[in-house]
């Protein structure tokens, strides 16, 4: 029995999990924009020119975590039809930000009060998602990923079998999967990852990651993604969350300065043709998307249309 005894104060009775099932696939840009200005013009890599590269052997449970286990393409799609059929105030830009930043599955709490947009749907969601291809098939991943239940919105407590933090969502009406404390070799106790008997425990509001030197660290160190061995060409960088609240990923080398990241930036589009572009401040390369390519009708200032 999943996960009975936590559950009856919230008045239900299971949990879902989520799986590492690809590593991140890398790529590399030219774009180096200001933080809040377009640049159509500047020859943005296109992400439709080219499969998904093999994904990499994983070696940081955490970073897969925070990714949720998703590449490159695999985000990108679950975000173009996220945008595509729900009216959040996201953006593809800004969630392309999110995801690259490992906000998508962060076990920090209110990270989306910074963004303006939601960022509490748990990894589950935007796993399906990534297989998704019309707004029918959102709500169903919606509705798969979430146990509904009456709830105080933002509370968090365990699931023992599953070693994860729980999450009521910001409507008060459901139950996520936020994060398994499995991915720092900690136990979740009372609404946090515990590392060790009496040890460091994450999962509160505001900055638990920093760098230490091109590693992504926490905990005073007991926790750690060396950037450069998952993925060459990276070193812990960090923007501002909204321009606020500092976020470290594994980021180019070449990334350089201190920027802002994760706004409901808009987008370019070329309308009609369905093209949209527009830089990514987690890596400061432009990107090129070609909606109509990617099964879309066309596109707006948001992203993608069905």
């Amino acid at each position: 029995m999943r996960f009975l005894t936590a559950c009856l104060a919230l008045t239900l009775g299971c949990s879902s999990s989520f799986s590492t099932d690809e590593g991140t696939d890398t790529t590399t840009g030219s774009f180096d924009s200001g933080p809040r200005e377009s640049d159509a013009g500047t020859s943005p890599r296109d992400f439709g020119s080219r499969p998904d590269r093999p994904p990499i052997a994983t070696e940081s449970p955490l970073r897969d975590a925070l990714l949720c286990g998703l590449g490159e393409r695999r985000a990108q799609r679950a975000i173009l039809v996220h945008v595509a059929c729900v009216d959040d105030g996201s953006t593809v830009p800004g969630l392309t930000e999110a995801w690259h930043a490992g906000l998508l599955g962060a076990f920090q709490q209110g990270v989306d009060g910074w963004t303006g947009f939601p960022l509490s749907q748990g990894c589950s969601y935007w796993q399906c998602l990534s297989a998704a291809s019309s707004c029918a098939d959102r709500e169903a991943c919606l509705d798969s990923s979430r146990v509904p239940a009456s709830c105080e919105p933002g509370s968090r407590f365990c699931d023992p079998d599953i070693n994860a933090i729980m999450e009521c969502t910001r409507e008060g009406d459901a139950i996520v999967e936020r994060f398994g404390c499995g991915a720092v070799g900690g136990t979740c106790n009372d609404g946090y990852c515990q590392l060790g008997e009496g040890g460091c425990a994450i999962g509160n509001f505001g900055e638990e990651l920093r760098c230490e030197g091109p590693d992504v660290v926490g905990c005073d160190g007991a926790i750690r993604i060396e950037c450069p061995s998952v993925e060459p060409g990276t070193v812990c960088t960090s923007f501002a969350i909204g321009g606020e609240l500092p976020t470290y990923y594994c980021g180019p080398e070449s990334l350089g300065g201190f920027t802002a990241g994760a706004y409901a930036t808009t987008v370019e589009c070329s309308f009609p043709g369905g093209v949209i572009t527009f830089p990514n401040q987690a890596t400061r390369e432009g990107i090129r998307i070609d909606c109509v390519a990617e099964g879309f009708a066309d596109c707006n200032e948001r992203g993608c249309v069905f």
